[in-house]
């Protein structure tokens, strides 16, 4: 294992926090006891987009009795809002799964109604989705409307945005390249050569390669049902939690997909928007301003969908104690170097050298 300190000697650091001037796409709370516009209006000039589920399609969050976005009411009334201070609304239609239902008529008259209803109320700009079907009802009848690729496609690359590239307009990258520079790279100039953008998901906490990732995305979309039936409680659906109850696996949290705020302004050229999660953050606000200031002096698993605080506890993340060196490390390294492959993690061992230093018992 390499120490840490002999690694990072070897690149120049840079002390000087760089405001990227990336716009952010963030996410309307599943759960939202005030008005969400109120609480990131202080951000407005760096908002670019609003994105927003509907409770009658299945999304890629679970759907919870107390949403607020079954007050039809508040929704259009903070639509709106967003809407007249010109931020595009992107409504998400990316469940994972839409059983019997997945290419039949009677969908598809759903997502007319639905996507045309906003539209002519707000404007509607963007549809994110990780199903063709909806994509292309959407793209034959709205062909105005940017029609986007969801981050939960895992499209692997360009190869896998020329497949579909008939359906959408715009695609992310997938999370496991977010330090694969060279790949990010190519996506980029293959979009822009084919009229096309692409974004990122930063503050995301899944763990790279993850095995459960469709049958977390079937279980999601089913969240309804799945929360009708009785559980069997010796079974942990979440691959993630699965892994992090174990102390020595908890270095993923930097070895996987995390982008910090501090190492935004990197994305600058390379993708079109940054997106933030967070519709199920408890502390939503915290997120936005963290990564609106390019800085955050706090507990680094504090920004993650899904977060792993509670898993640490009594200790946290220290975010500032990360070397400056940080991301010019992970952008070099093996893993970066193999399209996101972390056969070669426990070889090099950086980031769980990170990970213990920056570890901190709360006062």
């Amino acid at each position: 294992m390499k120490n840490i300190n002999a690694v990072s000697k070897a690149i120049q650091p840079v002390w000087s926090i760089t405001m990227s001037k990336l716009t952010f796409s963030v996410g309307y709370p599943c759960a939202a006891p005030q008005s969400f516009f109120n609480t990131v209006a202080p951000y407005l000039d760096r908002i670019g987009e609003l994105y927003f589920a509907l409770p009658d399609f299945a999304t890629g969050r679970a759907t919870f009795e107390n949403d607020p976005r079954h007050d039809r009411e508040k929704l259009a009334t903070e639509l709106q809002l967003f809407c007249e201070q010109g931020v595009s609304l992107n409504l998400l239609l990316n469940g994972n799964c839409y059983g019997g239902q997945a290419i039949s008529c009677t969908f598809a008259n759903d997502v007319r109604n639905a996507v045309g209803d906003l539209y002519e109320r707000f404007g509607l700009h963007t549809v994110t989705t990780a199903s063709p079907f909806v994509a292309h009802v959407v793209k034959t009848n709205f062909p105005t409307i940017d029609v986007r690729a969801s981050v939960n496609m895992w499209l692997d690359g360009v190869a896998g945005m020329q497949q579909c590239a008939d359906l959408f307009d715009s695609f992310y990258v997938k999370r496991d390249y977010h330090y694969c520079i060279d790949e990010i790279r190519a996506e980029h100039e293959w979009c822009h050569q084919n009229g096309k953008r692409l974004y990122l998901l930063a503050n995301s906490g899944c763990i790279p390669h993850c095995a459960y990732h469709t049958f977390h995305d079937n279980f999601v979309a089913h969240s309804a049902a799945v929360a009708k039936s009785p559980k069997d409680a010796t079974f942990e659906p979440y691959a993630c939690r699965r892994m992090m109850a174990k102390s020595e696996n908890r270095y993923m949290i930097l070895a996987g997909n995390l982008v910090r705020p501090e190492d935004v302004h990197h994305y600058e050229g390379l993708v079109d928007g940054i997106k933030l999660a967070t519709r199920i953050h408890p502390f939503p606000a915290i997120v936005i301003s963290a990564y609106m200031r390019g800085r955050w002096q706090g507990d680094l698993s504090a920004l993650t969908e899904p977060g792993f605080g509670d898993l640490l506890a009594p200790y946290i993340l220290d975010n500032a104690a990360i070397p400056s060196t940080y991301w010019a490390q992970k952008t070099a390294c093996a893993r970066a170097q193999s399209k996101g492959s972390t056969a070669a993690c426990h070889e090099c061992g950086y980031c769980a050298a990170v990970y213990r230093n920056i570890l901190t018992e709360m006062e």
